[in-house]
């Protein structure tokens, strides 16, 4: 169960790469709450405050999802397959390219 969970998480952060209504445009990060922020840097960044700010200030500086995705995959070695929060960090920041105006 959990495997097929992970695979389908996986092509689901997959799939949102190419969403075209992500793409041209800065990532509005207000959609993350102070409290996911703190959740973030604690667990994603062991709570170290100038990673996680030099993070989003990269994060905030990429026109693109796809170019965020690969950053925190190929730079941060991240793998959300395998990881609840780093899935949940990049559904937020999908969902901050898509709102964003």
């Amino acid at each position: 169960l959990h495997k097929a969970i992970r695979r389908q998480r996986q092509m689901c952060i997959r799939d949102r790469a190419h969403d075209p209504s992500v793409e041209g445009k800065h990532p509005d990060l207000s959609f993350i709450t102070i409290n996911e922020r703190v959740r973030y840097r604690q667990n994603l960044f062991g709570n170290n405050k100038e990673q996680f700010d030099e993070a989003m200030v990269l994060l905030q500086s990429l026109t693109s999802y796809a170019d965020a995705r690969r950053y925190l995959i190929d730079d941060l070695e991240w793998n959300p397959a395998d990881d609840e929060i780093q899935s949940e960090f990049l559904e937020k920041l999908y969902l901050c390219f898509k709102e964003a105006r």
